[in-house]
């Protein structure tokens, strides 16, 4: 349904990795997986959780040297699980540990996408607010991934775009992913809201291109000095009263 011209916003503008897609929940259902399947017969004795905590240590370090440019797509993909059996395989031979890194980052990335769980409250308030707002998604993932999360989780019936970083060749807070997100939505920055779990890529990149930013905060965590975000949500349920709330009367 096309905007409704009285409202304050006509565009909303959603990442989607820890802000409607569950990334944490839905890597580490996967991780679990195999874990138990592939990793733990090679080490009885190796810990899940302590094998959890570096897997998201060394992904999260690879992850900030992309969006840096020091490490290229590939090299994330290639490294993750070689450098984790590194570390928890390291009396296993050097070519079944490269072998078996090779399988796993395969699985991971096809079984992960097609994990459907959500940020709490997150698919009712996309539904709530989609008959009044046209609604994008703009997100620092890769393609071919955010396009399956969107499908399989049940976001897609409400989203018209969707603009990854890796199709713009620069990742948030790049001007130039949100002038992309913008010209594919057909959105004009004043009328656009941003919304977004990332402080940095979302709310200080999207302020930075003169559009309004909610920052999404679950975990009512102190928000960092120097901005002040246009609001502050801790549950999605919170939406649809604050765009109430904010439009023009």
């Amino acid at each position: 349904m096309a905007p409704t011209h009285s409202r304050r916003y006509t565009h909303l503008l959603f990442d989607l990795d820890h802000t409607l897609w569950d990334f944490e929940g839905n890597s580490r259902r996967v991780f679990r997986y195999l874990f138990e399947a592939h990793i733990a017969p090679l080490d009885a004795q190796l810990d899940p959780a302590r094998a959890l905590d570096r897997y998201e240590s060394i992904n999260a370090e690879l992850w900030n040297a992309l969006r840096r440019g020091e490490r290229t797509k590939e090299e994330v993909r290639t490294l993750r699980f070689e450098r984790l059996l590194q570390e928890a395989l390291p009396h296993v031979r050097q070519q079944q540990r490269k072998e078996l890194s090779t399988f796993l980052e395969v699985d991971f990335v096809q079984r992960t996408p097609r994990e459907t769980g959500l940020m709490p409250g997150a698919l009712q308030a996309v539904q709530s607010v989609s008959s009044h707002y046209s609604l994008h998604i703009i997100t620092n993932g890769f393609p071919e991934s955010q396009h399956t999360k969107v499908a399989c989780s049940g976001l897609a019936p409400y989203f018209e775009t969707v603009t990854t970083s890796e199709e713009v060749g620069a990742y948030k807070p790049a001007p130039e992913v949100f002038a992309a997100a913008l010209a594919k939505a057909g959105a004009e920055p004043e009328k656009t809201l941003v919304l977004g779990d990332g402080w940095e890529a979302d709310i200080l990149g999207a302020a930075a291109f003169g559009i309004d930013q909610v920052y999404y905060n679950p975990g009512k965590l102190n928000v960092p000095a120097g901005h002040v975000p246009t609001a502050v949500l801790h549950h999605w349920d919170d939406l649809a009263h604050f765009l109430a709330e904010i439009a023009p009367d």
